[in-house]
């Protein structure tokens, strides 16, 4: 919760309103925002259990043909003998070494990664904490010089969550920052729906080719986009991209949260962007720090829960999967904290930002190892 309530702190001081929203900074504001899915849904799905691998368990977020893909891939590595080959290779820079508890959750995970599928392997306290990467004390950018931009109050909504498809052209207050959202799911959004609420006009691009998979859920997908125009635009295709980049011509910050290859696959990867958009800040929320081993790895709020330990209740007992993919949750409130500082400091080349999930819920890893310690 101090983590938490940290990140708060600094995105409202940087945004100039500390002293106007005092109340997100109470325990029942910051709890509220950590069980949203629980609190907004009353069909959320329960957890995915843990997978058995071995004498160790994956968490595997599939659905669709993943699923298939998983299981032959499954079907495959258990036809096969001993630790040998690329996966096994790959095992062996992980927190897991081949021979250790937990082997071969680990080689599954590491190989199924390469197939892009979500998987990740569930770590005992001690192997989390020795995969541990070096990460920031703050993740922002480069640059630490503060413009001292003041976000401002609102004046009106920023959009529609029924304004799908219609890029307005609008005239904005002059210090009213514009952010394009290339996210989905909850982190991202959350983190822009914080930085709306503070004054920033919001636009999210929710592609129907691939729509936001938290449609399926309106009550928490209208709580964190309903103060923002959304609309349709598919980047693989010329329109859709023409529009884009109109959006970034007159843009203040794109947040994104994809896995690291999509915006340089898109051509707009960050030389790109700096080059064509110099005034433009980026931020993108990742599931592990780019110092991570797992970097490129595709993994949500439960999978990350798993590979950073705390699934681990102490020896002899199983893994507990996520209640609710609260490493999210966490991360959008780091990633709105790095929003309002690089909004703050205004145009200009102020580089990127990058908040990780793993990196928001490493604090949590360190005070679990700690108090394990005294397990019997």
């Amino acid at each position: 919760m101090e983590a938490a309530r940290a990140c708060v702190r600094r995105g409202l001081e940087a945004a100039g309103a500390a002293g106007d929203r005092r109340a997100w900074l109470d325990c029942a504001w910051l709890e509220a925002r950590l069980v949203a899915p629980l609190v907004l849904e009353e069909d959320w799905p329960p957890p995915a259990p843990p997978l058995p691998v071995g004498d160790g368990a994956v968490h595997a977020a599939l659905v669709g043909p993943d699923r298939e893909a998983f299981d032959r891939l499954r079907s495959a590595l258990a036809a096969e003998s001993g630790e040998q080959g690329a996966a096994a290779e790959r095992a062996e820079c992980l927190a897991v070494k081949p021979g250790e508890r937990g082997a071969a959750a680990e080689r599954l995970a590491a190989e199924a990664q390469v197939w892009r599928l979500p998987v990740t392997p569930y770590r005992r306290l001690d192997q989390a904490v020795r995969a541990l990467p070096a990460l920031p004390d703050r993740p922002t950018s480069p640059s630490d010089e503060d413009g001292g931009r003041d976000l401002g109050e609102r004046s009106g909504q920023a959009g529609s969550a029924g304004g799908r498809d219609r890029l307005e052209r609008r005239q904005r207050p002059r210090d009213q920052p514009l952010v394009v959202d290339l996210t989905a799911l909850w982190a991202g959004p959350l983190a822009t729906a914080l930085l709306a609420d503070l004054g920033a006009e919001v636009v999210k691009v929710d592609p129907s080719t691939r729509p936001d998979g938290l449609t399926r859920h309106r009550g928490l997908y209208d709580h964190l986009n309903s103060a923002k125009q959304v609309v349709d635009l598919d980047l693989g295709a010329e329109p859709g991209r023409r529009r884009f980049e109109a959006l970034l011509d007159r843009a203040d910050l794109l947040v994104d949260s994809f896995s690291r290859r999509v915006m340089p696959n898109f051509g707009y990867g960050r030389p790109a962007l700096a080059a064509r958009w110099p005034r433009l800040a980026a931020l993108s929320i990742t599931a592990f720090p780019a110092s991570a081993t797992e970097a490129d790895w595709i993994a949500y709020g439960p999978g990350v829960h798993a590979a950073m330990g705390l699934g681990d209740r102490g020896p002899g007992r199983a893994f507990e999967p996520a209640p609710v993919a609260y490493p999210d949750a966490l991360a959008g409130l780091a990633a709105f904290a790095a929003g309002a500082e690089l909004l703050a400091r205004g145009p200009g080349p102020s580089g990127g930002a990058e908040v990780s999930l793993a990196g928001a819920v490493a604090p949590l890893t360190r005070l679990a190892a700690a108090s394990s310690t005294a397990w019997p």
